[in-house]
């Protein structure tokens, strides 16, 4: 327990963890809370409010052992002062001889000798207040002194105490259901507050669930019985006003200590002290005050009463709950009155009767059954109850027998929880409507959808209107109980009917305190709107999509009748914020848009994942439920994909993948899954099969890449199969204008396949009215458009720019002349520079296509990228090299002048001092420039399917070395300053230099570069230096040759050499060995890694590529200036000049024709709708094959252990005959010997 309790304050917090037991429990305020009251004001009340009874008359009945006892059970000394005291022969009455006091017992029980933290509240009453019109009184104290809120259940428990001997299982079973029945419906439990028997059970269960869950468990004791009760008086308080100790010490007989885990005791005193059953009146009138206090809507709070074993006074108390309307749950086989009682209602059967003008069921006991439950009456209690006893016992059984329709008895044998017979105890009290919808909310609560479609819905006696139905839709969905949703759906409830825009903003605005969508939509002050969650979703999606959320009707004005078109998709994405993934799934069974729906829901889960993080919330468990269900829903997408991908033709699939999506911004499948960045879904074979299709454009994707690369250079591309293309809209309204006549068939067959046939290709079978050839200009277009012929031009444009470039560095370095003749550019430079000024506008092309709307966000976006931010930092890095060049003369060399080449030169063919700074940073940025270059070249290598891995495996092996430095760098420092200080005790260099000396050494120290002979060179020459300096005074003689051998003869010079060594050898054995072979474990866990996703990581990095050179200029770089230039003169002549009225005209013509997007995303729902349910019902399959296996092995290990049982008991009998076989022949052989 104490484990448990360490984890729990560990994992959560203790902050945390007590909010955690709070929230949702509309329960009592526990003790140690701040209640909202003055404890003086609550004093004055007890003083005028809350009286007690005392003795007032002394009447002796009895020598004790030390004085005299009265009647009411107290000694002289415990009465009052000024008391009355009567004669021996006088008879005590306790209504004449006690009278009603101020309350002295109230406030907090501290208890000393118990392991707890509760201090629960007490009072101690008199018994007058259980009455109908006293009880009113303790409601004050419940509301507001106790602050004592809405519970869901009131549980009270009766049974044994002091003769308690329930079996063991009895009991576990007991306290296992109480605990599921109080916990799920925030449920009170009223007990005796006896810590012994029943009540013992229950606090001990209580105790062990503190740290979970708070349950409010109320006793009420008899103080008369209340063992060290008189530390519980006012004037005993120690330390503080309001809080009292106690000791549970071992009472004496006929007394009991109270429970210590309970949270409220009443204390009910009748001026006795030896009394039973004081307290059976008060609690029972406490009960229904509590059923009303709390009642909805006209409609008591639920209230239940279960008996566990038990005595004469659980029989009473039993008849009362009966006879005020409450149901009964009997536990069989716990004994005593819990059987007698299950016996007499074996043995009742049903009468009608005709009484007052109208017809009665009653349940009735013959007298034979009679004289049965009067025998078992004698055999359980003769021994402590008088015979006088046992017929009224018998009359009060056979009365709780009559009440059987209000009993439920419960055995144990483990078909079905004891809180499912509670609450099918509670549905059998079902009446009116209200209660009817009480009782249903209860099961809700409760999760027990079986018993509420048994009992209520299956009956059809009762017909829910729609109003009902929405609200327990409504709870349902806040408790998240899935069962009840899918119950209430299949019995009428209407989800679209339901789902309006002002429950689902409700529904927002209750949203459970620990998930993470309160956190996104709980930071301001104000009420959550559904334009607060449209904008979430936007940041989620990054974005990328515009909600229909954020609309400005869903911000204010709100209409009833403003209802979703598409319910499922929206509570979908509520369930995933609410981190929910149970009641996802339920929703996703019926979504209109499963596939891109459960890739959202992936992306949300993924997005608190991260958000987590940042709260800073170590919670390692949300943190794997959150990455499992995020994985959950990507696998669901893929696994519907999978099914499409088998069952219909390519473009029927096709069409599932680009068909836009009006829920999501018009986005596609394709498009969802690129921004979410679902690899797996990336990776799926009908993604990379459309992804291929994209690669080649409009080529056939049977031809191999050679024969691509040699028709690079036109016209052998027009040679070049092509796949056909299709009638699209636009091409009909560009005939229409120019006055060329369609054939009706043509029309009708571009409206139906237009705006999906290019992408999913059209048949060349179709006839020459719907398809084409494309001409030769077309021809050329498509080849030197589609992303494969991009990728090779831009590649191989971009390996002549790095051969040229480092031909530049290396060989000639004269690519700006200042000359007597003026300047001029080397060829090979000047390619150099057009080639990099030509990645500005690409670059800024990147930006403007990115996926985000918020165009700050497009430019983090493509930054964080590591290859852009390399093409960043390398066009800067060129052009401020580029400008050092500009300012640089050229210096003319020796040889160029022998020759007489001296053209170029500048006069005096040196080179001046002031340019010389220039010249050598110029060199330096343009050779760092280049190797970014080289690395940026790195990325083409990602389209291969054996290289890109590698790449990826090379950029996570980086950022492990990365950390693995700041490793590294602990010893190296340590070792190189110590060192340094030994060698060089009297260095005067600059600090510079001190750094370089002691990292660099120690540095190349890890890759074997000791250099032990230059070890003694720096003995000598740091510590020589001392003698040559006026540090030593003139005392101290210079030694006559001071060498690094003279040095080891003093006693300085050898310290400092050995110990210098020591380190040495000791940095080279824990870098060396132990710093490089974790380094070497590092990268070899990441090959591993990578290594078992290669398949993945490949598709991806594809994915990335062609969907980077689909954007891409048709022309390579430097080429693509001239595209950016053609293409911004084109949008200046078009939209300034002459083609706006044609650009008008065009729009209007193709918005006049008849759209299929929705008839298209419509039939792609419906292909969608028949895969998700071959899906469900392989999954089910699947499960069920599991189960069986799962069962068989059950059954195979359980017969296995039985069949080892027999054996060893087989083996142990076969000993013991083999045994009894010895000792007989030993007896036979002994009486032969005797005679």
């Amino acid at each position: 327990f104490e484990c448990a309790v360490g984890v729990c304050l560990t994992v959560m917090g203790l902050d945390q963890l007590l909010e955690l037991s709070v929230q949702s429990q509309n329960g009592c305020v526990q003790t140690g809370s701040k209640n909202d009251f003055s404890y003086t004001a609550f004093e004055q009340w007890i003083k005028k409010e809350i009286k007690v009874r005392e003795c007032c008359v002394f009447i002796k009945k009895m020598d004790g052992e030390l004085e005299p006892i009265c009647h009411c059970g107290n000694v002289r000394s415990a009465h009052s002062e000024g008391i009355q005291i009567h004669g021996e022969t006088e008879k005590w009455d306790k209504t004449t001889h006690t009278t009603l006091t101020e309350c002295s017992a109230y406030g907090k029980i501290n208890f000393l000798d118990e392991d707890t933290t509760i201090q629960p509240e007490y009072i101690r009453v008199a018994s007058d207040y259980g009455d109908r019109k006293n009880i009113q009184r303790m409601e004050k104290l419940l509301r507001e002194f106790w602050g004592c809120k809405q519970p869901g259940l009131l549980i009270s428990v009766i049974g044994g105490n002091k003769s308690f001997h329930a079996p063991h299982d009895v009991c576990l079973h007991f306290q296992h259901g109480l605990l599921n029945a109080a916990k799920s419906t925030n449920g009170w439990i009223i007990t005796s507050g006896q810590d012994e028997g029943v009540t013992k059970l229950v606090g001990d269960i209580i105790g062990r669930s503190i740290l979970t869950s708070k349950i409010y468990t109320i006793g009420v004791a008899n103080w008369g019985k209340t063992w060290n009760k008189e530390m519980l008086l006012r004037k005993n308080n120690r330390f503080n006003e309001s809080i009292t100790d106690y000791t549970t010490s071992i009472p004496e007989l006929g007394s009991a200590s109270l429970e210590p885990n309970h949270s409220h005791f009443f204390l009910v005193d009748d001026g006795t002290t030896q009394a039973s059953g004081v307290e059976i009146k008060f609690r029972g009138e406490l009960e229904f005050l509590i059923t009303k206090m709390y009642e909805k809507d006209g409609v008591p709070l639920p209230m239940i009463c279960i008996m566990l074993e038990g005595g004469s006074q659980s029989i009473e108390m039993a008849l009362n709950s009966l006879r005020m309307g409450q149901p009964l749950v009997v536990i069989k086989g716990s004994g005593r009155a819990a059987d007698i009682v299950c016996t007499a209602c074996e043995m009742t059967s049903f009468k009608e009767d005709f009484i007052d003008g109208e017809f009665v069921v009653r349940g009735v006991i013959n007298e034979e059954g009679k004289r049965d439950i009067s025998d078992m009456l004698e055999a359980c209690f003769s021994k402590f109850t008088e015979n006088s006893m046992i017929e009224k016992l018998l009359k009060s059984v056979v009365e709780i027998a009559s009440f059987k329709k209000q009993i439920t008895v419960y055995k144990i044998d483990g078909s079905e929880p004891l809180d499912f017979a509670i609450l099918s105890s509670l549905m059998k009290s079902i009446g009116e409507s209200a209660a009817r919808m009480r009782q249903l909310k209860l099961a809700i609560t409760w999760g027990h959808e079986k018993v509420a479609k048994e009992l209520i819905f299956e009956k059809k006696d009762y017909k829910f209107r729609p109003d009902e139905l929405n609200s327990l839709l409504m709870f349902s969905i806040i408790n998240r109980r899935v069962g009840f949703i899918r119950l209430l759906l299949d019995y009428g409830a209407d989800l679209k009917n339901f789902l309006t825009a002002p429950s689902l903003t409700k529904l927002y605005n209750i949203l459970p305190k620990n998930s993470g969508a309160f956190k996104l939509l709980t930071r301001f002050d104000r009420a959550v709107s559904l334009r607060d969650v449209g904008e979430l979703m936007e940041r989620i999606m990054e974005g990328t999509f515009h909600s229909f959320l954020t609309q400005e009707k869903y911000n204010q004005d709100m209409r009833e009748d403003d209802r979703f078109d598409n319910p499922y998709d929206l509570m979908m994405l509520y369930s995933a914020l609410i981190d929910a993934p149970d009641m996802a799934k339920f929703f996703w069974e019926n979504s209109r848009t499963p596939i891109a729906t459960s890739l959202i829901v992936h992306k949300i889960f993924l997005f608190l994942d991260k958000m987590e993080s940042q709260w800073a919330r170590v919670d390692e468990e949300m943190t794997e439920k959150l990455e499992t269900s995020a994985r959950e829903f990507e696998k669901l997408a893929c696994g519907l994909m999978t099914i499409c991908y088998h069952n219909y033709d390519k473009p029927d699939w096709i069409q599932i993948l680009i068909v836009p999506l009006k829920e999501w911004g018009g986005l596609n499948l394709f498009d969802l899954a690129t921004i979410i960045e679902a690899k797996n879904f990336i990776a799926h074979a009908a993604y990379q099969s459309y992804l291929t299709d994209l690669w080649m454009g409009q080529l056939k994707p049977t031809i191999n890449a050679g024969r691509l690369f040699v028709c690079l250079v036109p016209p052998l591309p027009i040679f070049l199969p092509y796949n056909k293309l299709p009638m699209t809209k636009k091409d009909l309204a560009r005939k229409i204008l120019r006055g060329q006549e369609i054939t009706t068939r043509a029309r009708k067959r571009v409206n139906e396949d237009v705006e999906f046939a290019s992408a999913t290709g059209a048949n060349d079978s179709d006839d020459g009215d719907s398809v084409r050839s494309p001409d030769l200009k077309e021809k050329l277009y498509y080849f030197y458009t589609s992303p494969v012929i991009k990728f090779y031009l831009n590649s191989l444009t971009y390996l002549a720019f790095l051969l040229l470039y480092g031909y530049g560095l290396l060989v000639d370095d004269k690519s700006l002349v200042i000359s007597q003749n003026g300047s001029r550019l080397e060829w090979q430079d000047l390619y150099t520079i057009v080639f990099v000024l030509s990645t500005v506008p690409v670059e800024i092309n990147q930006i403007r296509n990115g996926r985000t709307k918020s165009n700050l966000k497009k430019v983090v976006d493509h930054f964080a990228d590591t290859y852009n931010l390399m093409d960043f930092i390398a066009v800067c890095m060129f052009m401020v090299a580029f400008a050092l060049k500009a300012s640089t003369p050229y210096y003319c060399s020796s040889s160029k002048l022998a020759e007489g080449d001296s053209n170029d030169c500048t006069i005096g063919s040196s080179m001046n001092l002031n340019h010389f700074g220039n010249y050598h940073a110029n060199r330096l940025l343009s050779a760092m420039c280049f190797s970014f270059y080289c690395f940026r070249f790195v990325q083409l290598f990602e389209i291969n399917d054996q290289i890109g891995p590698k790449v990826f495996m090379l950029k996570k092996m980086s950022i492990d070395l990365f950390f693995f430095l700041f490793l590294l760098m602990v010893f190296t420092i340590a070792y190189g300053v110590s060192s340094q200080a030994l060698l060089y005790p009297f260095r005067e260099t600059s600090v510079g230099e001190v750094i370089f000396e002691l990292m660099g050494r120690s540095y190349l120290n890890v890759f074997g570069e000791i250099d032990l002979d230059g070890f003694d060179e720096h003995l000598k020459t740091g510590h020589c230096r001392a003698w040559d300096s006026t540090i030593f005074n003139s005392e101290i003689a210079k030694p006559s040759e001071c060498t690094a051998k003279s040095l080891l003869h003093t006693e300085v010079g050898r310290v400092n050499y050995y110990v210098a060594f020591t380190l040495l050898s000791l940095y080279l054995l824990f870098v060396n060995i132990m710093l490089i072979n974790l380094l070497i474990a590092i990268f070899s866990n990441t090959y591993e890694n990578v290594e078992t996703q290669s398949g993945i990581i490949y598709k991806t990095q594809r994915a990335e590529m062609i969907l980077e050179f689909r954007e891409r200029p048709p022309l390579p770089n430097p080429v693509s200036l001239l595209y950016f230039l053609f293409k911004t003169s084109k949008f200046v002549y078009r939209r300034y000049i002459k083609k706006i009225n044609y650009e008008k005209d065009l729009q209007k013509m193709i918005s006049s024709m008849p759209n299929r997007h929705s008839s298209m995303a419509y039939r792609s729902s419906l292909m969608e709708a028949e895969c998700r349910a071959q899906f469900i019902r392989q999954n089910k399959s699947d499960s069920g094959d599991r189960m069986i296996s799962h069962t068989m092995t059950k059954h195979y290990l359980d017969l296995s252990a039985k069949i080892n049982r027999l054996e060893g008991q087989l083996t142990v009998a076969t000993e013991n005959i083999s045994k009894i076989s010895d000792l007989l022949k030993q007896r036979v052989q002994g009486k032969t010997k005797v005679r």
